[in-house]
């Protein structure tokens, strides 16, 4: 629990609080959970912010397995791009309706998600969601650090700038990659 009181925490004690929250939930869903984590080895010592997968994981075990009376299947994956840490959490549900997803926009999880990744990382960071053939995944990238502080701090202003206009692999915006 100490963690939890420091905005950023290595990738490694994200997945332990992780493991934890995943456990309480396994035991209330039983078998209808499975939750699969796929995270390279060398993210482990990247700093993110705290608890920023727990919400997504909560929110696709709560919409994309739990309502619904089959077993259901989350993933979480991290690996590199370059220079950025990117993090997935997928579920094998039926997706949000339209207006799920529209209340996924403006939930108070993920707007705290979003606002805290704009907080610690302005612009260089992406934070998308893809409704796909066979379920839903929620994508969060942000520069590879292993030191804490503010991504924008050791870049010139060009470079961060310039970071904000790449393009995201997913054909929608970033933050709302809908298909």
């Amino acid at each position: 629990l100490d963690s939890i009181a420091r905005p950023q925490i290595r990738l490694s004690e994200e997945l332990e609080f992780l493991d934890k929250f995943v456990q309480i939930e396994q035991t209330r869903l039983g078998d209808r959970l499975s939750v699969s984590f796929d995270v390279d080895a060398d993210t482990l010592d990247a700093v993110v912010p705290t608890l920023i997968l727990q919400p997504l994981v909560e929110n696709a075990i709560k919409y994309g397995v739990a309502p619904h009376g089959n077993a259901g299947h989350v993933s979480v994956n991290g690996h590199r791009e370059g220079d950025m840490l990117v993090l997935s959490v997928t579920d094998d549900g039926p997706g949000p309706s339209e207006p799920a997803l529209a209340a996924l926009s403006t939930g108070i999880g993920l707007s705290n998600t979003r606002a805290r990744l704009s907080h610690q990382y302005g612009t260089r960071h992406r934070f998308e969601f893809k409704r796909h053939q066979g379920g839903f995944t929620v994508l969060v990238a942000f520069p590879f650090r292993t030191q804490p502080g503010r991504a924008d701090e050791a870049r010139p202003a060009a470079v961060t700038a310039g970071a904000a206009q790449e393009t995201s692999e997913w054909p929608c915006p970033p933050e709302r990659s809908v298909r």
